[in-house]
């Protein structure tokens, strides 16, 4: 096979051993001529067909190489957008897995409270494992607890106070039997604490607030007046032992995913 790099040209006795019939003359011309003009084509040919397979194969190889990079950037992006509701999936059977340490009066399954608490702490910006803290410290997860002062409910929500809040979020609302139902409940509770956290700029004062009222502790600091968080450093102790259960959780998760 000729590789298109060089051209030989044969003389006239390879000519006549290649086959030619008769040496001399115009014969001989005719079929120097013929063989001469085969061999160039077939030259001419191989060298031409090898350069365009080879850039040919080139060309596929980078076009792989493009798709390859693009189906890498795709997953990414997937991931990236998946990851909201991977962490919320994450979130709520973690909370379930901490729920099921205690027990409860609650008319919900671990998994049902769980997802409700997420949705309503998402709704305000606020972490689900914070509010888990308050309901352990005012009520011990029983929704049925009344207060002396007459606080009911999870988040012992005061029946005064639940009519306005019940306005605020558009819930209904007719007495306070109303906040034994732990959903209705929760959803007021966590409204009524973002608004406090939001007046008050600081998360140990917005429990002190939601538990003496904003009013007295808003008199108590114009008064200047010692403000004691006995309460807020009891929901945060609270916080903390559920916010370490569930680092461990997580922990506990990456080990099993790496094996």
């Amino acid at each position: 096979m000729c590789d298109g790099a060089s051209i030989v040209l044969f003389s006239r006795h390879e000519i006549n051993v290649l086959g030619a019939s008769s040496i001399g003359g115009r014969d001989f011309d005719m079929s120097f001529s013929k063989t001469f003009t085969r061999f160039l084509a077939v030259a001419f040919l191989s060298a031409f067909a090898y350069l365009p397979v080879t850039g040919y194969h080139d060309a596929m190889l980078a076009e792989r190489e493009l798709d390859v990079k693009a189906l890498q950037q795709k997953l990414v992006h997937l991931e990236a957008r998946n990851a909201p509701v991977k962490n919320k999936v994450v979130m709520k059977a973690k909370i379930a897995a901490i729920l099921e340490k205690f027990k409860t009066s609650l008319n919900y399954e671990p998994e049902a409270f769980a997802e409700l608490l997420v949705e309503q702490s998402e709704l305000y910006d606020l972490d689900p494992l914070l509010i888990i803290a308050m309901i352990k410290t005012e009520s011990d997860f029983r929704s049925m607890a009344v207060s002396r002062k007459g606080a009911v409910g999870l988040m012992q929500v005061r029946p005064f106070v639940a009519v306005a809040l019940a306005k605020e979020t558009s819930v209904a609302y007719e007495n306070s039997r109303n906040l034994k139902d732990g959903a209705l409940n929760i959803k007021l509770g966590t409204h009524y604490f973002a608004k406090l956290k939001k007046r008050f700029g600081s998360l140990k004062l917005a429990l002190a607030a939601y538990n003496r009222g904003p009013t007295r502790l808003k008199r108590q600091m114009g008064e200047g007046k010692t403000i004691r968080f006995t309460y807020a450093n009891k929901v945060l102790r609270h916080y903390d032992r559920f916010s370490s259960d569930f680092a461990r959780s997580e922990e506990h998760t990456s080990e099993l995913q790496s094996h």
